[in-house]
C-alpha cells in the first residue's frame, strides 16, 4: 500500500542517502547499474530495485539465510531494520518474502 504522503513511509521523510547505495554495492547486494533515482517521486523509476527474473546483487548466496543475514547487517549499518511483511513458501521449500523497513530508534 502506498503512503498518502508523498515522500514518506510512516512518519519519517523518505530520502535515500548516497552512502546507503554505496554500502549496498559494497556488500554485494546491489549491482552498480541498479538504482539511479533516489528522491524524485515523480520519476517513473523511483524506488525500483529489482530486475525482472534477474539478480540485482553482484553476489550469489548459498542460502536464503545467508542473504537475509547480509541484508540485516546492511540495514543496521544504515540505521534501519528489516522485517518480513509477507512470506510465501511453496511445497518444494522455495518461496519469496516481501520486506518492509523502519528507522531504528524513531520510526
Amino acid at each position: 500500500m502506498k503512503s498518502k504522503l508523498a515522500g514518506r513511509h510512516g512518519n519519517a521523510p523518505f530520502t535515500l542517502d548516497t552512502s546507503h547505495i554505496q554500502a549496498a554495492r559494497d556488500a554485494g547486494l546491489l549491482r552498480p547499474e541498479t538504482i539511479q533515482v533516489r528522491s524524485d517521486r515523480s520519476d517513473a523509476d523511483f524506488g525500483v530495485a529489482y530486475d525482472r527474473q534477474g539478480n540485482i546483487g553482484t553476489d550469489v548466496f548459498d542460502s536464503q539465510k545467508a542473504i537475509q543475514s547480509r541484508c540485516k547487517r546492511f540495514a543496521l549499518q544504515c540505521g534501519f531494520q528489516l522485517f518480513v511483511k509477507h512470506s510465501n513458501i511453496k511445497p518444494n521449500n522455495s518461496g519469496n518474502a516481501k520486506y518492509n523497513c523502519k528507522l531504528l530508534n524513531g520510526q
